[in-house]
C-alpha cells in the first residue's frame, strides 16, 4: 500500500559543497530515506539517493527514457520509406531488431533541431487568412492535430499519446522535446516509438511540402553526420545525452 511508503525527506546542496561533503552525504542517505538535490545557481542539477531509493523509482518507472541522440539510421530509413510511400502503410518496427528506446531518443532528437528550426520558421508558419489576411499556424499544433485523426494512433494511444504531444509541445516552445520526455517517469513502450515515428514523418513531409521533396531527408543526413549537441542548458539540467549505444 502506498501509505506504508515511508515518506522521503528532501533537501538541497551545492554542488561545490556536496563535493566537500560528499563521503557525509552518501552516509547520511544511506541510514535516512533522504534524497539530497544537487544545485547549481539555485537550479536541480542531480541527486543523491540510497540503493533502496533508486530500486524503488526504477521499479515504478520501468526500463528507462529514451537513449540520445539514438538509432538515427534506423529512424531514417523508416520515414524515408514513409515519405517514399506516401504513408500508405504503416513503418515495420521488429522490437527483435529496433530498440524502442534508441528509436525514440532519434526522433526526440531529430524534433529538437528540425521543428523549432529556420526549414520551418521557428515553428510558426505564416498562413494566408481570409478575413484577417495573415495568420500564423503553430507546427506542434498541426502535427498534433495530423496525429491524433490517425486512427490506428487513437486505438493504441491511451498513455502515449499525451507523451508525445507534451514532447511536441515542448520542442516549440524551445524548451526541448528530449528534456521533457526525460522528466516523465514512464518507460518507453513499443506502441511509443510507433508514433514517434510517425510524428517524425509528418514533421518532414510538412518540411517537404514547403520547400520541396527531399528537404526533409536532406536535413537528417546533415543531423546525422554532424550528431549536433544539445544546448548547454541541457547538461544544466543534469540531463546529460547518453552515448549511443
Amino acid at each position: 500500500m502506498f501509505d506504508e511508503v515511508p515518506l522521503l525527506i528532501e533537501t538541497e546542496i551545492g554542488v561545490r559543497e556536496a563535493r566537500v561533503r560528499f563521503k557525509e552525504l552518501i552516509e547520511d542517505v544511506e541510514l535516512r530515506n533522504r534524497v539530497v538535490h544537487l544545485t547549481r545557481r539555485g537550479k536541480r542539477v542531480g541527486a543523491i539517493v540510497s540503493s533502496d531509493v533508486a530500486e524503488g523509482i526504477a521499479a515504478i518507472e520501468g526500463p528507462g527514457g529514451p537513449i540520445i541522440p539514438g538509432d538515427l539510421p534506423t529512424a531514417i530509413k523508416l520515414v524515408e520509406g514513409l515519405l517514399s510511400d506516401n504513408s500508405a502503410n504503416a513503418p515495420v518496427i521488429d522490437p527483435d531488431q529496433v530498440d524502442s528506446r534508441a528509436l525514440v531518443g532519434a526522433c526526440l532528437y531529430f524534433v529538437d533541431l528540425m521543428l523549432p528550426g529556420p526549414t520551418l520558421f521557428g515553428g510558426e508558419l505564416p498562413m494566408a487568412d481570409p478575413i484577417d489576411g495573415e495568420d500564423v499556424k503553430l507546427v506542434a499544433d498541426l502535427l498534433v492535430r495530423k496525429l491524433y485523426k490517425r486512427l490506428g494512433i487513437r486505438d493504441i494511444a491511451s498513455k502515449e499519446f499525451p507523451l508525445i504531444a507534451g514532447a511536441l509541445w515542448a520542442a516549440q516552445t524551445q524548451e526541448s522535446a528530449v528534456e521533457y520526455r526525460l522528466r516523465i517517469p514512464i518507460g518507453i513502450s513499443p506502441e511509443e516509438s510507433y508514433i514517434w515515428i510517425m510524428a517524425l514523418y509528418e514533421l518532414c513531409d510538412l518540411i517537404n511540402v514547403i520547400h520541396g521533396d527531399g528537404t526533409a531527408q536532406e536535413q537528417m543526413y546533415r543531423i546525422e553526420e554532424t550528431e549536433e549537441s544539445f544546448p548547454d542548458e541541457l547538461g544544466d539540467a543534469g540531463l546529460e545525452p547518453e552515448p549511443r549505444q
